[in-house]
């Protein structure tokens, strides 16, 4: 029994100090996971020239047009008594050649930032206002082009019409020019709320409640998100020292398997959360955009997690090469040290030889 008692303790501290390593590891890839995530969400939300980006591939500067802007703009003309001569067709057509992607995509730059601000914590609101004066001069003139040429083709009013008539656009006054006709359609239009004030705000986009419910702590979420981050970093960096400095080639490939393992968490867990996300249900401008939001997201943690392996990888192989080569020469000095004390021994238990 005695014998065997070195060995068992042995065994039992070559457990412990793996359980020991094993949660440096799983505390490596903790830290590491929280600012991965960090890094790729950031880079994302704060970043107006990304949210620009993501803008178009979620169609957003269509529903900027379609539903945004045309329903408005052919309200406040049907308001100025051409009701009986534009449909939402006409507008469509005028909305989309004044405010083209490229128009939208210059436009929207205060809009972007105000965003990135929001998500920062830089401002209390996504509140902006755009000048797009030139945009909607273009729309009037383009409307008040469509309607002089249906009232171009209106019969002559005659002594059976009424005012009215001539106001909703059932007859046309005979002697007018068509200088004239577009004169006035282009005063009546620009009197009107959108086109007068010749700006687009936060305030027009009747973002819905539930939206609005669902994104309201986006910003303190990403507060939380970098303070954890912060926090992290630092316990990654105690740790990774104290693992070189207590257990050199060990502690490196134990850093290295806690990349690896993030790596692997990082992944699950994006791929997760694009999943939910795609599962919501709200408006579809919104959908589109929370699920283009989602997949720019996926692909920043997906280009950050690829040098993380490999980097990961690399130290967990150097660390247990080394630590194999080191206990292999220690292995193989012991064994020395054993032959030499050994003969040591066997030297001294010799019979020496006496003179007479």
């Amino acid at each position: 029994m005695t014998n065997r008692q070195p060995w068992a303790y042995n065994g039992k501290m070559k457990v412990l100090k793996l359980i020991r390593l094993s949660i440096w590891c799983a505390l490596i890839a903790a830290c590491i996971s929280i600012i991965v995530l960090h890094l790729s969400i950031s880079q994302v939300v704060s970043e107006p020239s990304q949210l620009r980006k993501i803008a178009r591939q979620a169609n957003t500067y269509e529903i900027v047009r379609s539903d945004i802007l045309t329903p408005r703009i052919l309200k406040e003309a049907q308001d100025a008594g051409y009701a009986e001569l534009i449909d939402k067709p006409v507008v469509q057509k005028a909305v989309d050649k004044s405010f083209s992607d490229e128009n939208l995509d210059t436009l929207l730059v205060p809009a972007t930032e105000s965003m990135a601000n929001w998500l920062g914590s830089k401002q209390p609101d996504a509140t902006f206002s755009i000048d797009a004066s030139k945009q909607l001069t273009v729309l009037t003139d383009t409307l008040a082009a469509e309607i002089t040429a249906k009232m171009l083709e209106l019969p002559p009013c005659s002594f059976r019409n009424t005012l009215s008539d001539v106001a909703t656009g059932k007859c046309l006054v005979p002697g007018l020019e068509e200088k004239e006709i577009r004169s006035g359609i282009i005063s009546a239009l620009r009197a009107q709320p959108t086109i007068q004030e010749g700006t687009l705000s936060s305030e027009q986009l009747n973002v819905p409640d539930p939206v609005i419910s669902k994104t309201r702590n986006l910003p303190e979420y990403l507060n939380m998100l970098y303070s954890a981050a912060i926090f992290a970093g630092g316990i990654l960096i105690l740790s990774s020292l104290w693992l070189l400095f207590k257990h050199r080639f060990r502690g490196v490939a134990t850093i290295g398997a806690g990349g690896v393992l993030a790596t692997l968490i990082v992944f699950l867990a994006q791929a997760n959360f694009v999943g939910t996300v795609n599962t919501l249900v709200l408006d579809p401008g919104y959908q589109e955009l929370t699920r283009a939001l989602a997949r720019a997201t996926a692909v920043e943690i997906r280009a950050l997690l690829l040098p993380l392996l490999g980097v990961s990888a690399a130290l967990t192989v150097v660390g247990a090469a080394g630590w194999f080569i080191v206990r292999r020469r220690r292995q193989a000095a012991t064994r020395t040290s054993r032959v030499h004390f050994n003969e040591s021994s066997s030297d001294d238990s010799a019979p020496t030889s006496r003179e007479d």
